[in-house]
């Protein structure tokens, strides 16, 4: 039996990964972010050493791939 739970603690953690995203573009440090947000900063910082401690594989990581125009009539 499925009470949601489950569901429920998927959607925090999603929550805490762009939570943790938003503060690494955003240029704040942690206790305004955590206030801006209305989290308590320990718990925030938490997060923080948390997510830092996770495997990086386990983080999706994001590259720009550009193809160059390949030059006509040869090398």
């Amino acid at each position: 039996m499925n009470n949601g739970s489950d569901e429920k603690s998927e959607n925090v953690i999603r929550t805490r990964e762009e939570l943790q995203e938003e503060f690494e573009r955003s240029g704040l440090n942690a206790a305004a972010f955590a206030r801006r947000h209305d989290i308590s900063y320990s718990t925030f910082r938490y997060w923080h050493k948390r997510a830092a401690r996770s495997p990086v594989s386990q983080r999706p990581t994001l590259i720009e791939v550009v193809q160059k125009p390949q030059c006509e009539g040869g090398d």
